[in-house]
């Protein structure tokens, strides 16, 4: 006899400092799959056949074309791109009404469609022309294409995508309970995302990519590090991208990022950035000892920004970034959500 064992959609191993997506290590799966196929496997607890994944790839696309109408335009401002997404939440009952989509099509669509809300919006805040999203690239490299127009090299791509698939779940955050709590409560989907998106976008959650960056960019130089952390702690502020709630070591998301980093700013203009990050993840946990007697490790809300800077994404951009990978996490618990309260 065959025992099925059903993993949750991702749990964390805290004293190891692991994370898993479907029982699978998440750092593994970042490093060695695409996009896609990481959300397969959050949704249905198994990668994809090559025929599922070329399926799913067609219908990401189709939604993409279909739901035009529900991609709304921005204001022209860098912060409205959070602002577009959670527009999109706010219509997607309606958007499952008009095009007649089942649950798990009506979540892809949140999924197919974010990186499009966001690259228009940014595009309009610089003032220039919308780039439609094309049929021949899979979700990752379509949003650097509608962000940017080009298409970089294939390492690039890889490490912008690493970055999206770490960010696509976590089992025990602010943003995940609302979103639990609205489903449970029998609230409309549409109702349900959107106090998520609420939540994520503070500056103690997944805004604290974009705060970690503009204190990586205060401190300036890395001979500052100190003085400036034991300033920020004097006057009673965090030190953004150290410590977190449930890992007892190193973030591993912040471990495969920090390579990424490394990597990236070697022999660059960013090789700066990268010493100013790596200075305050050392010093930041020694002053928290220091000053606190706690134990904190670096998070990746530290990494976050820096990489996507080297990937010549705007640090604003990461919180939206955030965001557009959380959204297929979120669809697998709500579709798990939803057949666990049919029963």
């Amino acid at each position: 006899m065959v025992v099925l064992i059903v993993y949750p959609v991702s749990f964390i191993n805290p004293e190891k400092g692991m994370l898993f997506f479907r029982g699978s290590d998440a750092t593994e799966l970042a490093q060695s799959s695409d996009f896609e196929s990481v959300l397969y496997h959050l949704v249905h607890g198994r990668l994809p056949t090559k025929e599922e994944h070329a399926k799913l790839l067609s219908s990401m696309a189709h939604l993409r074309k279909a739901a035009q109408g529900f991609v709304f335009p921005g204001s022209g401002k860098a912060s409205d791109c959070m602002s577009a997404v959670l527009k999109l939440s706010q219509n997607i009952d309606t958007m499952k009404e008009e095009l007649d989509l089942d649950l798990h099509d009506t979540l892809l669509a949140m999924v197919s469609l974010s990186p499009v809300i966001i690259a228009n919006s940014w595009r309009e805040c610089d003032g220039l022309e919308l780039i439609e999203p094309r049929t021949d690239l899979n979700h990752s490299s379509n949003f650097i294409w509608m962000l940017t127009g080009s298409l970089p090299q294939a390492q690039h791509l890889r490490d912008f995508e690493t970055t999206l698939i770490l960010h696509m779940d976590d089992p025990d955050n602010p943003s995940l309970s609302a979103l639990k709590h609205e489903i449970n409560a029998g609230a409309l989907i549409s109702e349900a995302l959107s106090s998520a998106l609420l939540i994520h976008g503070n500056p103690l959650h997944h805004g604290a990519g974009l705060k970690a960056m503009m204190m990586i960019e205060d401190i300036a130089n890395p001979t500052m590090v100190r003085t400036k952390l034991l300033e920020r702690l004097d006057s009673g502020q965090r030190i953004f991208g150290i410590g977190h709630r449930i890992y007892r070591t190193i973030d591993p998301r912040a471990v495969v990022l920090r390579n990424i980093l490394k990597k990236r700013a070697s022999g660059t203009k960013h090789e700066k950035l990268y010493k100013l990050v790596e200075k305050v993840a050392t010093v930041g946990p020694s002053l928290a000892r220091e000053r606190k007697g706690l134990t904190l490790y670096p998070n990746v809300d530290l990494y976050n920004a820096a990489v996507y800077t080297t990937l010549g994404i705007a640090a604003e951009l990461n919180t939206a970034l955030f965001a557009m990978a959380r959204t297929a996490g979120w669809m697998a618990h709500i579709l798990d959500w939803k057949a666990a309260l049919s029963k």
